[in-house]
């Protein structure tokens, strides 16, 4: 498998035939803020293009959890409940 990109939130690797991304936030837990989704959102849609992927594995760079859901501090820093829903 090779590396084929090392965000900082999100660190990719892609073999033959799938991508694994792994979610590389630990100090918050993965909590997932729009820049992560965005980058997930990319990822999932590159490997969509490529016909040679069969799938995506979206998992963790840690082995003690996966994810703790949406970022609760980036959501608390809104003023707008639109802004929120976006």
């Amino acid at each position: 498998m090779n590396s084929i990109l090392n965000e900082k939130k999100v660190v990719t690797e892609k073999s033959d035939i799938y991508v694994i991304a792994r979610i590389n936030r630990p100090g918050v837990r993965n909590a997932i803020d729009p820049e992560t989704l965005d980058l997930l959102t990319e990822i999932i849609l590159d490997a969509d293009r490529d016909e040679t992927i069969l799938g995506v594995v979206i998992s963790s760079v840690s082995r003690d959890f996966f994810s703790s859901g949406g970022d609760l501090k980036y959501f608390l820093t809104l003023d707008d409940y639109h802004k929120g829903y976006e």
